[in-house]
């Protein structure tokens, strides 16, 4: 059983026993101290909105790799908002945001009587819980990451992706074909299709998001690990500004 099929047992047993919210959280999380407390402020605060914590390194604790992801105007692709960035900058309250992720996220009961379960048909494993997110927004609800809600996660751990590890011919046979992966084949261009704007947009969006796989992919084996960590913080502050 993948992690869509799982989480939505627990979506209907919470609903069986009169849950208003439901929290997804991975087991391999580790809570910081104002956790649950910073994500409960957060449904207060927004009770229309699906609320989700800021993730950062198990092994850099003050250093983020989630604090929400915005779309790009000009494609369908969505960049992440501070990303290995140091975890003081981001302030207190909440921000909103075009996508989240399902690895510590706080959804209203009523976000699964207006739309659905997790489609586990569909994305058995990754992309279900960013499908999720917009057709919810589609519905009407809004996407939001409470800043002091901190969960500490190890990233190498969490899927396939080219960002953290040197890959070899076999790895990227696994990046295109595993269910643990976000460049996975099918699902991949399945979850594009699905919520693109429109065909052109689609199209740029899938060609891009392969070539900057292969880009990474040649990348991790010429250059520096700081300097990649360098030129991704200089692209997603132009793609911030943009």
């Amino acid at each position: 059983m993948w992690w869509a099929a799982a989480t939505n047992l627990g979506v209907v047993k919470a609903r069986e026993l009169g849950c208003s919210h439901v929290l997804a959280y991975n087991d391999d999380n580790i809570a910081t101290a104002r956790l649950f407390d910073a994500l409960a402020e957060g449904t207060r605060v927004f009770p229309n909105s699906i609320v989700a914590a800021v993730c950062c390194y198990l092994d850099r604790p003050n250093t983020v790799f989630f604090a929400g992801r915005k779309r790009a105007k000009k494609s369908d692709r969505f960049f992440y908002l501070d990303h290995n960035e140091p975890l003081s900058v981001l302030g207190k309250g909440l921000r909103e945001v075009d996508l989240l992720h399902g690895m510590c996220t706080l959804f209203p009961m009523a976000v699964f009587d207006a739309v659905g379960l997790f489609d586990e048909k569909a994305f058995p494993a990754l992309f279900a819980d960013d499908d999720l997110s917009l057709r919810a927004v589609k519905a009407g609800y809004h996407l939001h990451v409470a800043l002091e809600a901190v969960v500490l996660n190890d990233r190498e751990k969490t899927g396939l992706n080219p960002y953290d590890r040197r890959l070899g011919p076999l790895g990227v046979a696994r990046l295109l074909l595993s269910r643990r992966s976000v460049f996975q084949l099918t699902r991949k261009t399945r979850f594009l299709w699905r919520h693109r704007r429109s065909f052109w947009y689609f199209c740029k969006t899938w060609i891009y998001d392969y070539m900057r796989m292969f880009a990474l992919v040649i990348a991790r084996w010429l250059i520096p690990p700081s300097m990649l960590v360098w030129l991704g913080k200089k692209w997603m502050r132009r793609l911030t500004r943009s």
